[in-house]
């Protein structure tokens, strides 16, 4: 059975663990060759967010609105509530991960985000919080091992699925660093 994991973006307008999330992606993929199994990408109502007692700073609205106008528009239209986008992303995983499966993000960003918003709607992850693992300590030790070619950005990057991919790409070129390959 192929390792199958999981690499998740948020695009929120804090960023702090109370942030409002405004769109998330995910890309189940093997782990070895980066092939997508199963993707994943909600668009969040920030209203939602903000009735629930999430937060927004104004930074991250200066931050966006200096953003590429396909960024600042990605999340913006169709929505779900933050409860729903929990509940439909706990699905997605479940349905897509083994035993060996992972939980790649930004550790210090994403992860804190997404993990106080399941406390706070009382339900729990969809991988147990040990498996999460982090981007930026692979990449880092990606670098050490060899001369790995970070690609530019797409041109859609901060719309949350683009960001997956993109991320995807890195952490597979530093795993395959990291194992001789």
């Amino acid at each position: 059975m192929k390792a199958i994991d999981f690499m998740v973006d948020l695009e929120t307008l804090d960023n702090g663990p109370t942030a409002v999330i405004v769109q998330i992606g995910c890309v189940a993929y093997e782990r070895e060759t980066g092939e997508e199994v199963a993707t994943f990408r909600w668009n969040v109502d920030a209203e939602d967010e903000l009735r629930n007692g999430f937060t927004v700073n104004g930074s991250t609205i200066e931050w966006w609105m200096q953003q590429a106008l396909d960024g600042q528009c990605s999340w913006l239209g169709a929505s779900i509530g933050g409860k729903d986008m929990l509940q439909r992303f706990s699905k997605f995983v479940r349905e897509h991960s083994t035993k060996k499966s992972v939980m790649w993000s930004h550790s210090t960003f994403d992860a804190p985000i997404l993990f106080y918003h399941f406390n706070k709607y009382n339900m729990s992850t969809p991988i147990k919080y040990s498996f999460w693992l982090d981007l930026r300590t692979l990449s880092m030790l990606g670098r050490g091992v060899a001369a790995i070619p970070k690609e530019a950005r797409p041109e859609d990057a901060h719309d949350a699925l683009a960001d997956c991919r993109y991320q995807v790409k890195w952490a597979v070129k530093c795993w395959k660093a990291l194992h001789g390959k």
